[in-house]
C-alpha cells in the first residue's frame, strides 16, 4: 500500500514564535466550536474544488489537494483569516511553502519521512537559522497535520469516500481527534540555539534568564492543575517517541535545560 508524504519545499521565510507563558493568567475559552465548522468549511471547499477540476483522482492524491488547500506555512490566508476573526478568544487579542506529494511503501517510513523533513526546517532554515529556536512541539502539530492526511484514506474518523458525485468527506473533522498536550511549548519545551539568528538575538541565555520570571505562576494552582491535567491524559504520539530517542542518540538538541519543570525545581 502507498502512502502519501507531503513535502514542503521552502520559498520564503517569515519568522514568528509563540509566547506560550504570556497568557497564563488569561487562558482563553475553548474555540473548538468555531474552528471546527471553519475547518469542515475549507475541507468541503476543496473537494468541491476538486470534483470539479480532478474528478477522477485517487483518494491520496485528494487527500494532498485538501492539505495543499488549506496552505503550509506561516501567513497562509487560513491563519490570517484566524488572526483578524473577532468571534474567536484570542491573547493578546488582536515559512510559505509549496506542496508536493511522494508516495512511499509503509506507513513507518512515511511518518519518518515526514519528520525527517520538520527536523531539516527547525534545524535549519525555518528555526535555527530565521529564529535561534528548534521547536519540539511545531513537529508535532506538524506531525498530527501528516496524520490527518493518512486518516482521510484510512478510514479515520474523518475519511474520503468515492460516491457518483466525486469525492465526499465522511464523518465531521474534529480538530481534538488531532490537538494534544504536546502541542505546548511550555510543556514539550523548545531547544534554544546561542549562536546569532536573523531575529540577530541570541536565544538560549536570554530564554534562561527569563524562564525563573514565570515560576511563581507556574507553581500556581491554576497552573500545576494545567499540567497535571496534560500529565493524565497526554499520550505520546510516535513522532514524539522518535524524536525522543533522537536526542537520546545525540542526533537532536536536548531541550530538557529550558524545560520550566526542571528550571523551576532547581
Amino acid at each position: 500500500m502507498k502512502y502519501l508524504l507531503p513535502i514542503l519545499i521552502l520559498n520564503f521565510v517569515f519568522p514568528g514564535e509563540v509566547d506560550q507563558y504570556l497568557a497564563w493568567n488569561q487562558l482563553p475559552n475553548d474555540e473548538s466550536h468555531y474552528l471546527n465548522k471553519l475547518f469542515n468549511e475549507e475541507i468541503q471547499a476543496a473537494l468541491d474544488e476538486i470534483n470539479k477540476n480532478h474528478n477522477d483522482c485517487s483518494c491520496e492524491e485528494a487527500a494532498g489537494r485538501i492539505l495543499k488547500h488549506f496552505g503550509i506555512g506561516l501567513n497562509t490566508p487560513l491563519e490570517k483569516q484566524l488572526k483578524s476573526s473577532t468571534q474567536l478568544d484570542k491573547y493578546p487579542p488582536n515559512e510559505i511553502y509549496r506542496l508536493a506529494l511522494e508516495f512511499v511503501e509503509s506507513k513507518e517510513a512515511a511518518m519518518q519521512m515526514a519528520i525527517a523533513m520538520g527536523i531539516y526546517g527547525e534545524k535549519y532554515i525555518l528555526g535555527k537559522i530565521a529564529t535561534g529556536v528548534f521547536s519540539f512541539a511545531d513537529l508535532e502539530s506538524n506531525y498530527q497535520g501528516f496524520l490527518f492526511a493518512l486518516d482521510l484514506c484510512n478510514a479515520g474518523p474523518t475519511h474520503l469516500k468515492r460516491s457518483g458525485k466525486g469525492w465526499e468527506l465522511e464523518g465531521v473533522f474534529d480538530l481534538r481527534n488531532y490537538v494534544n498536550p504536546f502541542w505546548d511549548e511550555s510543556y514539550n519545551p523548545s531547544y534554544y540555539y546561542e549562536n546569532q539568528n536573523l531575529s540577530l538575538i541570541p536565544k538560549s541565555q536570554a530564554v534562561l534568564q527569563n524562564i525563573p520570571h514565570y515560576c511563581l505562576k507556574f507553581q500556581s494552582d491554576r497552573i500545576q492543575g494545567i499540567f497535571d491535567y496534560y500529565d493524565s491524559m497526554a499520550k505520546p504520539s510516535y513522532s514524539v517517541k522518535y524524536l525522543q530517542q533522537l536526542i537520546e542518540k545525540g542526533e537532536l538538541p536536548d531541550p530538557s535545560p529550558f524545560y520550566i519543570r526542571t528550571i523551576c525545581e532547581e
